[in-house]
């Protein structure tokens, strides 16, 4: 039975162990109901031992001390005895038969791969590639072994009362002591990792207490959290300190941190470089009149000399949050700052651009786009203004002689206000608020 896995691009580590580990033990219900798969996947629960080879990622300290805690004994294979890992290689073999028949495959050697273009070929995204996989590993599961004579969640399902394992009660728990750690000082700015600030009220408390620095653990598929340890065990979660930074895995933030040294930034800089490389981007012709995103032109100087340059289309990013500059990405990497072409139109964030281009469209304006934009977003913007330069009094007045006026538009000459008969009794009395 496989009972858990992970798929990454990296190259084996604690951290690749430690992640197919957590959702070994995991429940699969949640997993299966992402890949809409109604087969069956009962493995789950604390292992009582593992037993694992020689390899470094195995013997490391932070590994085995999380197995210590969670009493999961590590049984290491003798050295010198490859038969004792005979079952799991046949397992890598199985799996990885089917794996080698998907477009793209490099195969097991450069001998079997040939002449075969595996980068051209390939068609699957990780994510795709995962959710295969996983998919894979549900059709081993439920097929017939030769050697067990039914299929693998037959034979466990047998043993399940033999073999209950226990379900971590704090599966989180157990995710994070298994993640890779660091030691770091409790600053008054919060905790510095990979030069990204954290931090948490819960550590206000911690702020230079001695030279003493406390263990933190991240994931680093995802950097906006970190989870530091305190003198008692407990967990506490610490997030960005500057929340305009996206989340991103670590190897992507390196990326983007080596792009910016490359370009000779530093410090805040460094980070600006950093945020433009996440933002939505677009691909885009620069022409003569500038570069054309959401019916607005853009324009620099830097984009003079990129004019007409064939039929090619640089990349344009965007922050939909303000709309009067845009970042184009040149040949040699570098970002280049655009700003709108027509300078009367207002800083404008993109739900609001695109509500006042529908109000145009309604109003049966045309022309030009940029001039309806500056139009409509200043008249919205002077009725903003005035309201809130009016007390609530005066808004309430102003809201009642408008319904009063609309109320008597309505009403022909002959049905205006007049005196009531209060000797009618056919006419219903209503009760009177004094005010």
């Amino acid at each position: 039975m496989v009972t858990g896995y992970y798929t990454s691009l990296e190259a084996p580590s604690r951290l690749s162990v430690a992640l197919c580990l957590t959702q070994a033990v995991a429940p699969k219900a949640e997993l299966l109901a992402e890949l809409v798969c109604n087969v069956p996947w009962p493995a789950q629960g604390k292992p009582h031992s593992i037993h694992v080879d020689n390899g470094r990622d195995f013997r490391s300290h932070a590994f085995r001390s999380a197995c210590a805690e969670w009493g999961i004994d590590l049984v290491y294979r003798p050295p010198g005895s490859p038969h004792f890992g005979g079952h799991i290689e046949r397992l890598i073999g199985t799996m990885m038969g089917a794996v080698h028949l998907l477009p793209g495959t490099t195969q097991s050697s450069v001998v079997a791969k040939g002449d075969y273009d595996a980068e051209g070929m390939a068609a699957m995204t990780l994510g795709e590639f995962d959710r295969w996989f996983a998919l894979e590993i549900c059709r081993y599961n439920n097929s017939i072994h030769s050697s067990l004579g039914c299929t693998p969640v037959a034979k466990w399902e047998v043993l399940s009362e033999e073999m209950m394992g226990d379900i971590p009660f704090e599966m989180e728990a157990f995710r994070v002591s298994f993640l890779p750690s660091e030691l770091r000082k409790v600053r008054r700015d919060g905790i510095h990792l990979f030069q990204i600030r954290y931090w948490s009220d819960a550590l206000a408390g911690h702020i230079g207490r001695g030279d003493g620095k406390v263990v933190v653990r991240y994931d680093p598929r995802d950097l906006s959290m970190i989870w530091v340890e305190l003198d008692d065990g407990r967990y506490v979660e610490a997030r960005y300190r500057n929340l305009e930074i996206p989340p991103v895995p670590l190897w992507e933030y390196r990326e983007a941190m080596r792009k910016a040294r490359a370009l000779g930034k530093s410090g805040s800089f460094e980070m600006e470089a950093f945020r433009v490389s996440f933002l939505p981007s677009e691909l885009r012709k620069v022409r003569r009149d500038g570069i054309h995103l959401f019916q607005i032109r853009y324009w620099s100087d830097a984009l003079a000399g990129h004019i007409g340059r064939g039929d090619g289309k640089v990349v344009v990013r965007y922050d939909p949050r303000d709309l009067s500059m845009i970042w184009v990405e040149l040949d040699d990497g570098r970002y280049v700052e655009a700003r709108y072409r027509n300078l009367e139109i207002p800083p404008v964030p993109l739900w609001e651009y695109r509500e006042a281009m529908r109000k145009a469209r309604a109003l049966g304006k045309s022309g030009s786009n940029e001039l309806v934009l500056a139009e409509l977003i200043r008249q919205q913007r002077q009725i903003e203004f005035e309201s809130r330069g009016l007390t609530k009094a005066e808004r309430r007045s102003r809201e009642r002689k408008g319904t009063l006026e609309g109320t008597n538009s309505a009403v022909s000459k002959t049905e205006r206000l007049r005196p009531i008969d209060t000797g009618d009794t056919s006419r219903p009395l209503f009760k009177v608020e004094r005010w």
